[in-house]
């Protein structure tokens, strides 16, 4: 179930890394579990893995299903004033701000040499 919904569109801002630590922590789980029918019948440090790997994928899963929100908004486009709608995920609006940060600060550096530098 849980490996169907990072396949889905709720997900889609997981990156790489976090869905194959996802895959791994549900794997630890499914050979910590084996054929116990509840997490009640495991030891008490096998109980501990299950439900630290479990806080792994809910940790992860819940970063990701905020990341891949759609946000839309209705802005003038350079060149124009009429409004267009533009829909990003939250994840796709820090990348942008993040990249816009650095090439000001790369331009500010760049510019900030003295002739001859």
């Amino acid at each position: 179930m849980v490996e169907a919904a990072i396949a889905s569109e709720d997900y889609r801002a997981i990156s790489d890394d976090d869905r194959a630590a996802v895959h791994q922590a549900l794997a630890r789980i499914r050979t910590n579990v084996g054929d116990a029918s509840s997490v009640d019948g495991l030891s008490p440090a096998m109980r501990t893995a299950v439900f630290n790997d479990q806080e792994v994928v809910n940790t992860i899963l819940t970063r990701a299903r905020a990341d891949s929100r759609l946000v839309c908004e209705r802005v003038r486009l350079t060149g124009s004033n009429r409004r267009e709608q533009v829909c990003l995920t939250v994840a796709e609006r820090r990348e942008l701000r993040d990249n816009s940060k650095d090439v000001l600060r790369n331009w500010n550096r760049w510019n900030m040499r003295q002739p001859g530098d």
